[in-house]
């Protein structure tokens, strides 16, 4: 059963426009931008609302200069309805008539307004610059039902095709089902089809062997062992309690005490470690209790306990194998060769769904996001116009956020991503998309990126304690 809030107090201040003082501060920050990172039940909705309405109070804009942007079109109508109850409340206790005449401005432009989900935006966007876009403005946008269907007959009729042709294509999928067989080909196509981006995918099969192997290089060293190491530095028993257990327990001085300040230092950030290979070193040296172990802790279940914990710790952290993630050399020309096979019949395949698309003259929820972020990468000048037309942006659910998305924010937001013009509301631990391509670390990201002051939180929980 859920628990009212805590104090009368607590309730007037969750009455009508009321804010909590977390909330009052997300609301009115201004020197940047603000990723809000909120738990159910906090009122996030509450706060969107809010901050939206004071970009009209206190920013002087018009309603068509804020996009808001929802994760589905419920929240969309949800948060319009808000808007425009709050609206009226303002047109009914305007001082002056030039005020009233304000409010019942916003209020006539509030049905036009860009409050709707990220594809509605998109296909609004696209409709109004549909000539920059290379776009029939009357296109219609494909159930999703629909769009797989019609994806499914373009990849097969385009691989059946592939089979017998003389053509580079028809090679590289001929050698692509010799090594991995026709249903792994047939599963993965589809899957790069998601990350279609004709200009990237371009200039990576333009690239040569040994950029793309140190590209590689560098995602595997950089991203992928660095993520790899948080997690497993969280996950894995026997690494995580090692420094609770310091803390609880510190050695009395002596030799071990810089040892274990060395612990409890270093090893929070051995994923940033610029030399890795050293600092596991140093670590697995430190975590020793030697001869000295009895004298630092002279209560023997507490040395037992500690002696037990480093031997555990030295043993997992042998364990990671984090050369696996440095690329071997001799592996490369051939996991490069197919890779360049694999995107050369996809984009045969995207190229067949195109054609098909065209015809019945219709777009799909991809396309929608992937044309927009095209349109606002691309052309310069459209860019511009929509960064001078749109003055504040708010997002919800960010975790939710897959890459083409987020460029579209980046985009949008041009120099003010962390400057003030964005106001984003997430929760890493309500991230359940990521089987349609969300990333979560994308919500993260952009949060560290933000000056300290726009790093907030909502934590107070209006639903349970």
């Amino acid at each position: 059963m859920a628990t009212p809030p805590s104090s009368a107090g607590e309730t007037q201040r969750r009455a009508g426009p009321g804010l909590t003082p977390q909330q009052a501060r997300a609301v009115h920050t201004r020197a940047t931008s603000v990723v809000l990172s909120s738990g159910a039940g906090c009122g996030k909705t509450h706060v969107l609302t809010e901050r939206y309405l004071s970009h009209l109070r206190e920013d002087g804009v018009e309603v068509g200069s804020i996009v808001a942007i929802t994760f589905t079109e419920r929240a969309a109508r949800q948060m319009r309805g808000r808007i425009r109850q709050a609206l009226l409340r303002h047109l009914r206790s305007a001082p002056t008539e030039e005020d009233a005449a304000r409010w019942e401005r916003h209020l006539r432009s509030l049905e036009t307004a860009p409050i709707a989900t990220i594809h509605a935006f998109c296909g609004t966007l696209l409709r109004q610059q549909a000539i920059e876009a290379g776009l029939d403005p009357h296109f219609e946008v494909l159930e999703e039902v629909l769009s797989i269907n019609l994806e499914t007959e373009a990849l097969s009729s385009c691989l059946q095709k592939l089979l017998t042709a003389q053509s580079p294509a028809g090679e590289d999928l001929r050698q692509l089902v010799l090594l991995h067989g026709w249903r792994a080909v047939n599963e993965a196509i589809p899957e790069l089809l998601a990350g279609w981006d004709a200009r990237r995918w371009r200039d990576w099969l333009e690239r040569s062997e040994a950029e793309i192997a140190a590209s590689w290089q560098e995602v595997a060293e950089n991203q992928l062992r660095r993520a790899y190491l948080h997690y497993v530095l969280l996950a894995r028993p026997r690494l995580a309690r090692l420094l609770p257990l310091l803390q609880r327990h510190p050695p009395q001085p002596g030799p071990l005490s810089a040892n274990c300040a060395l612990l409890l230092e270093e090893l929070p950030l051995l994923p940033e470690a610029s030399d890795l290979p050293a600092a596991v070193e140093r670590l697995h040296e430190a975590a020793k209790v030697g001869r000295q172990g009895s004298k630092a802790w002279p209560e023997p279940a507490v040395y037992e306990q500690i002696k037990k914990a480093f031997e555990d710790f030295r043993s997992d952290l042998r364990a990671l194998k984090l050369e696996r993630f440095s690329v071997d050399p001799t592996t490369l020309p051939e996991a490069i060769a197919t890779g360049k096979r694999f995107l050369r019949v996809a984009r045969e395949a995207v190229e067949s769904y195109a054609t098909l698309k065209r015809l019945h003259g219709v777009l799909d929820f991809q396309d929608l996001l992937i044309q927009a972020r095209d349109l606002l990468r691309d052309h310069d000048a459209v860019r511009t116009r929509l960064q001078e037309r749109y003055r504040y942006l708010l997002i919800d659910e960010l975790q939710d956020t897959d890459p083409v998305q987020m460029e579209l924010i980046q985009h949008l937001a041009g120099g003010g991503l962390t400057a003030g013009r964005l106001f984003a509301v997430g929760d890493k631990s309500q991230s359940i998309y990521r089987f349609r391509g969300a990333d979560v670390h994308l919500f993260q990201g952009l949060r560290r990126d933000m000056p300290h002051e726009g790093r907030q939180e909502l934590t107070v929980n209006f639903r349970s304690q």
